[in-house]
């Protein structure tokens, strides 16, 4: 009897966790520019910009990539809210809107499968420009 139950309840949360939302790669790009670049170490940072940045906006990544955030500047806990295809001026791809436990937002603009650009509260003229396109 045990036995049945523990069964039917480890068959539940396989289904369960299965089930849950994928991250597309633009989304995962997104993900890995708070995980690697914006709260990772020098070395993290240095891998993230030369793999995963678009090469129209490498240089500038790279002067921030020697510099380590500090533990209360950390984007902790991010998650995808929302992305949209987007274009504008010749430029395609698509935005990405991701949150964290504080309720911070930041969004990535993600060209040809790299980080072309990050919106966040800094600027808020252009963040909500772009916070827009979700609408």
């Amino acid at each position: 009897m045990k036995k049945t139950i523990f069964l039917a309840l480890s068959m539940a949360l396989i289904f369960i966790v299965g089930c849950g939302k994928s991250t597309s790669s633009d989304e995962q790009v997104a993900l890995d520019y708070i995980n690697q670049y914006l709260n990772g170490t020098v070395e993290e940072r240095q891998k993230f910009v030369s793999s995963k940045v678009h090469q129209d906006v490498k240089a500038i990544f790279e002067l921030g990539a020697s510099f380590v955030a500090d533990e209360d500047k950390k984007f902790l806990n991010p998650s995808v809210s929302k992305s949209t295809k987007y274009e504008s001026e010749g430029t395609k791809g698509s935005l990405v809107l991701l949150t964290n436990d504080s309720e911070h937002e930041v969004i990535a603009l993600i060209m040809e499968g790299k980080l072309g650009w990050v919106f966040n509260s800094d600027d808020k003229e252009a963040f909500d420009e772009m916070k827009n396109q979700f609408k």
